[in-house]
């Protein structure tokens, strides 16, 4: 197989499956899960890479000589295109005996390749029953959610993130046990209602491929068994989803409370930051002692000292002491646009709700904790 590519568009391509492709280092077993696959079509150039759990598919055009198909390392392929220059065409040439040449003018690369039909191939999907999505839509939900998603592995349920569907809404709801975070929004989704539990790093990637896109593009989704398929323009992404039931979060998230207090988010996470400089680096526990008017951030740890500051806020209900995990409800705080936010609570024990004021589409749950 030969063919000529910009080496621009090749790039861009290969710097979206660094994080998909496996370090060589970590494929002894199956070594070609650090190649990408290329494979070339009568004028169109076809590149794929996979871990088995997450893939990335798309196509490029390409002057081609000779069809056929190769894999080649993404990392390296991906460091030698980087340093070409940045300007005209690349030619890649694959040999008789497995080696491919890399050229541009004055320059060549001859690197190592495995047969095309070796790599293992892409789940199969039927063309139907996609749901359209804008990518700023999912972009929010991703937003207002990835923070909470558990990074312990051993519980699987929890190392994901819910993505739901229903006639007229769609959902993304994520908790590590002790906290969530859950966004919806109202929407027009075609076919039947679905869900699935889509893990943690897919979510990352997802999230990158969104960040390109434009707030109103469109992106096309669907569960195709144990997988995720999602498309946008060209491009196809795939991830193996979570097995396994998402708890019940209707039943973590509290509907009546004791106490709600209103005051700025922005001055909010300022303090709490401040606050949590000197607390413990491990759990950042933060006291909050609210009356009235006002509320007194207070952190103390015998190793490194105290801090305390206080704030304007207009609370209803009696006054309370409580401690939370200082970096849950800065991240909470981070995934809200509103200036003015709500934080509902009963007493010391049981679960709060943080949420932007007049928003009825995002809201976090965090537990407090004893200080």
């Amino acid at each position: 197989m030969k063919f000529k590519i910009m080496r621009g568009d090749f790039l861009k391509n290969l710097q979206k499956v660094q994080s998909i492709s496996l370090p060589a280092e970590r494929t002894s077993q199956n070594p070609i899960l650090s190649h990408v696959k290329v494979t070339i079509t009568t004028d169109t150039l076809e590149l794929f890479a996979t871990n088995l759990e997450i893939g990335y598919k798309n196509r490029l055009t390409a002057s081609v000589e000779r069809t056929g198909s190769m894999t080649l390392d993404a990392r390296k392929a991906f460091e030698i295109f980087r340093e070409l220059p940045p300007e005209g065409e690349v030619t890649i040439d694959l040999g008789a005996k497995g080696w491919a040449e890399i050229s541009a003018p004055g320059i060549l690369f001859k690197v190592a390749t495995f047969p095309g039909e070796d790599f293992p191939a892409a789940p199969a999907y039927s063309e139907g029953a996609f749901m359209r999505l804008e990518a700023g839509v999912l972009r929010k939900l991703i937003a207002k959610t990835e923070f909470a998603i558990s990074h312990d592995e051993s519980m699987r349920t929890l190392a994901g993130a819910l993505f739901k569907t229903s006639a007229d809404r769609v959902f993304m709801v994520a908790t590590d046990g002790h906290r969530l975070a859950k966004a919806e929004k109202n929407v027009k989704v075609d076919g039947k209602p679905w869900e699935a539990i889509i893990p943690r790093r897919a979510v990352a990637e997802v999230k990158k491929l969104v960040d390109e896109l434009g707030e109103g593009e469109q992106l096309q989704l669907k569960r195709e068994g144990d997988h995720l398929i999602l498309k946008s323009g060209s491009a196809i992404f795939y991830c193996r989803l979570v097995k396994g039931n998402f708890p019940d979060y209707e039943q973590v998230v509290p509907t009546e409370f004791g106490r709600t207090l209103s005051l700025a988010r922005d001055r909010f996470a300022k303090a709490l930051r401040r606050v949590s400089i000197l607390s413990s680096e491990r759990s950042r526990p933060v006291t909050l002692q609210l009356s009235r008017d006002k509320m007194e951030l207070c952190s103390n740890s015998p190793e490194m000292g105290e801090a305390r500051e206080v704030l304007e806020i207009q609370l209803t209900g009696d006054e309370i002491e409580v401690g939370y995990n200082a970096r849950y409800l800065i991240e909470a705080l981070e995934a809200i646009e509103e200036d003015e936010v709500l934080l509902e609570l009963t007493d010391g024990a049981s679960a709060s709700v943080l949420k932007g004021k007049g928003n009825e589409e995002y809201l976090s749950v965090v537990m407090p904790m004893r200080v």
